[in-house]
């Protein structure tokens, strides 16, 4: 499995930030995969939070591994208009299939291209996670 989304998975639920090109905008995320090496997010194309993904595709995401060790990831936000990668989501969160189905026409793949994730933890330099 990609390094980047088991260090992810491995903290739970995350921080995702975009931006409406006024104002920032963070909130809890959960659902992280890699499919076919890439590394992805799903939403519902109803949310506020894919239109700002859409409008602004910079997003970071922010996570806490244990007290003093946390991971910031960026990158850039793309919809892939794929159903068997929306299928793949589900089939790795199935608790997402009570309320989206792969051809509803609601849930949206999300890929992050042009991902950089760096690793802190408080004496020491940043280091560069690599998926």
């Amino acid at each position: 499995m990609n390094k980047i989304v088991e260090i992810l998975k491995r903290c739970g639920p995350f921080s995702l930030a975009t931006s409406d090109g006024k104002r920032a905008h963070v909130r809890p995320f959960n659902t992280i995969e890699e499919i076919a090496g890439e590394i992805y997010l799903c939403t519902a194309n109803t949310k506020d939070v894919f239109q700002q993904m859409m409008g602004q595709p910079e997003v970071e995401i922010c996570c806490m591994i244990s007290e003093d060790t946390w991971v910031r990831l960026t990158g850039r936000a793309v919809r892939v208009d794929d159903v068997s990668v929306r299928q793949a989501i589900l089939d790795e969160e199935p608790d997402l299939k009570e309320n989206y189905a792969a051809d509803d026409g609601v849930l949206e793949a999300v890929r992050l291209e042009d991902v950089v994730c760096m690793k802190y933890c408080y004496p020491h330099e940043p280091e560069r996670i690599e998926a």
